[in-house]
């Protein structure tokens, strides 16, 4: 018997088989503000790799781009074709955060902290947080909260720069197309000068990266009690059970997180098929008056993310 000779529906099986699982893949929540205070910009998706399945013949390929296969595709301006992607799944794949909407997903987090909107689901399932460096080295004043209220079982956050070559401090762009996090081999070679009020002091990206979680260990104990007066007279709660094996430690009263020094490599396929990864941000660095000088769109008015890559268009909305 032929493999031709299988009825259709079996062979649809076999093919649908033959699908690779899901990899952790890395989100990218692009700079957009939403309409109000209690919704992050829905829904987070995350760029995937292309099945094998549709280079095998020409019916596995016709499988693979037909609803059966359960693979969702998307418009690219930048590929010029339809691109593969799934829904940010919290418990696999890494979410990064940059400077520029980072205020704006802490006060849609904070509309319904406890989980229990639709739309902040994903947060505390979260399990690997990614931001930008511009946004860790003030760990301090963020991160508790995001741990005690939204995200208690995070287990990993990685500090990411635009480059694992070079010491660069600068806000940069994300990029656009597939991307993965992958850790700086080197950070305490990868020096350069940091600004002080009246002198400038050569210092490695690990050392940054180090300075910052000193600062962190030195306010949590305020941070804690704060969060305690405020559980116990806000909601008369016992904070004992309710972090009872997550990532802060009751008892030492630490935050306990893997944290991770990272780059981003994004996807790309060279003129003779085959596939690389290679780091491209740091020609996507942006300046200060990029950041905070330029008003960002509101979400409604960037295409649906689930028809269009949103992340192709670098020119936002005026």
């Amino acid at each position: 018997m032929s493999f031709n000779t299988i009825p259709p529906e079996i062979r649809q099986a076999i093919w649908k088989f033959a699908l690779p699982d899901d990899e952790p893949e890395v989100c990218i929540m692009w700079p957009l503000r939403p309409a109000g205070f209690n919704k992050t910009v829905e829904p987070l998706v995350v760029d995937t790799a292309f099945p094998v399945l549709m280079h095998v013949c020409r019916e596995a390929r016709d499988f693979a781009l037909s609803p059966h296969s359960g693979i969702a595709f998307r418009h690219s301006k930048q590929a010029g074709h339809k691109v593969p992607y799934r829904r940010f799944r919290p418990e696999m794949d890494a979410l990064y955060i940059n400077r520029r909407n980072f205020d704006y997903t802490l006060l849609a987090m904070a509309y319904d902290w406890s989980g229990t909107d639709n739309d902040a689901a994903y947060w505390p399932a979260l399990r690997h947080l990614a931001v930008e460096y511009s946004v860790f080295k003030k760990a301090w004043n963020w991160l508790p909260e995001f741990v005690f209220r939204y995200s208690r079982h995070v287990q990993k956050v990685s500090a990411v720069f635009p480059s694992s070559r070079e010491a660069v401090w600068s806000y940069f762009q994300p990029p656009a197309r597939r991307c993965k996090l992958r850790p700086v081999d080197n950070p305490d070679e990868l020096t350069a000068a940091v600004d002080y009020d009246a002198h400038q002091e050569m210092h490695s990206i690990k050392w940054q990266v180090d300075m910052a979680l000193v600062i962190l260990e030195e306010y949590l104990p305020r941070k804690w009690n704060a969060e305690k007066q405020y559980r116990e007279v806000e909601f008369h709660e016992d904070l004992m059970d309710r972090f009872e094996g997550t990532a802060w430690d009751k008892h030492s009263e630490k935050i306990c997180l893997e944290y991770e020094i990272a780059a981003f490599a994004q996807f790309k396929r060279s003129e003779d098929g085959h596939e690389l990864w290679e780091e491209g941000c740091e020609d996507r660095l942006l300046s200060g008056k990029d950041v905070g000088g330029r008003k960002l769109p509101l979400a409604e008015q960037h295409r649906n993310p689930e028809e269009w890559r949103v992340n192709d268009d670098d020119e936002y909305v005026p």
